[in-house]
């Protein structure tokens, strides 16, 4: 749901570069790649978007899983013999995972929508700062991260 309402998607493959493009502050650049203030709002507030449209397509569901849930009850009720019962909580089973995984979906929207909307606020709080980028590009003794690159540091020798 993210991904399709333009916003930062943990599903998508590029995540590392997309997010280093579109909040320049983690990777301190001069650069003309460097997206405007208003693109970075723009993937947030799509971000927090798909977010919430992820959270209503579940709650839409919520009659669908209630009657199955009865269904899987009156099953249980009126099952006769050991198979049938073993059949019953097969199913019930079942359906504890899928609501446990989109459970999970929910929680990683919700990290996902975090995540974006403090890297929004970092990045402009270092953007906005020259002396915070000079620090995020000061390369120390022995550091073996460099931020400006995310890659380590040459020995130094």
């Amino acid at each position: 749901m993210i991904s399709e309402q333009e916003g930062l998607s943990y599903t998508f493959q590029g995540l590392s570069q997309q997010f280093q493009q579109l909040y320049p502050g983690y990777q301190v650049t001069n650069t003309a790649g460097a997206q405007s203030p208003q693109m970075m709002t723009t993937t947030t507030l799509n971000t927090l978007n798909g977010a919430l449209a992820s959270t209503q397509a579940q709650a839409q569901n919520f009659q669908a899983e209630q009657a199955t849930l009865q269904q899987l009850e009156s099953k249980n009720q009126t099952a006769i013999g050991n198979l049938q019962a073993i059949q019953v909580s097969n199913e019930l089973a079942l359906a504890q995972v899928q609501q446990i995984q989109m459970l999970r979906q929910l929680v990683m929207a919700q990290m996902n929508s975090q995540n974006v909307a403090a890297a929004n606020q970092v990045d402009a709080q270092v953007q906005s700062n020259p002396a915070a980028q000079a620090i995020f590009s000061q390369q120390y003794p022995g550091d073996s991260f460099n931020p400006t690159n995310n890659a380590p540091a040459p020995p130094q020798h």
